[in-house]
């Protein structure tokens, strides 16, 4: 499974972020040598190339966000990859599905109560990063659309 808290996760093996940030592609290949059946995708740009060759045919792609692209700016940088995603989409037999999750209102309150549920009991794993300050709020941004951050990202005000 790749997109789960510490991004790589296999039976037996957990990567600590400074693993992860020091050579990802190489660490993913290790741990995944079987490839990937499921990736969560809610960054898209440098983690998508990373794991995109790793994909077994009939791989998973819930698609929630590509934070990544949301300005634009480096995609002008990257070569063109959609061309060769969608010849492996036929090879491989992927499946690629975006959701939101205004699509789902009818299970929102049972979502919730298994998310407070889940919390209490110390079973959701998730990692906060806290910038201090509204005058800090436009280079939080600013570092969360280029992937400075690790988590989810929040301004923190006195």
């Amino acid at each position: 499974l790749v997109g789960s808290e510490m991004c790589i996760r296999d039976s037996s093996n957990f990567l600590t972020q400074g693993e992860l940030l020091n050579n990802f592609e190489k660490k993913l290949g290790e741990v995944c040598k079987n490839g990937v059946d499921i990736y969560w995708e809610n960054v898209g740009g440098k983690t998508f190339n990373a794991v995109y060759p790793h994909f077994r045919d009939f791989a998973r792609i819930p698609v929630c966000g590509v934070i990544s692209m949301y300005n634009n700016q480096s995609q002008q940088l990257e070569q063109d990859r959609l061309p060769m995603l969608f010849r492996n989409v036929l090879t491989w037999r992927l499946r690629i599905q975006g959701f939101i999750v205004s699509e789902f209102p009818e299970q929102k309150l049972e979502a919730m109560q298994h998310l407070e549920k889940w919390y209490i009991e110390g079973k959701l794993k998730y990692r906060e990063d806290i910038v201090e300050g509204l005058d800090n709020m436009v280079e939080a941004f600013q570092g969360l659309l280029r992937g400075d951050n690790f988590g989810k990202l929040l301004i923190k005000v006195n």
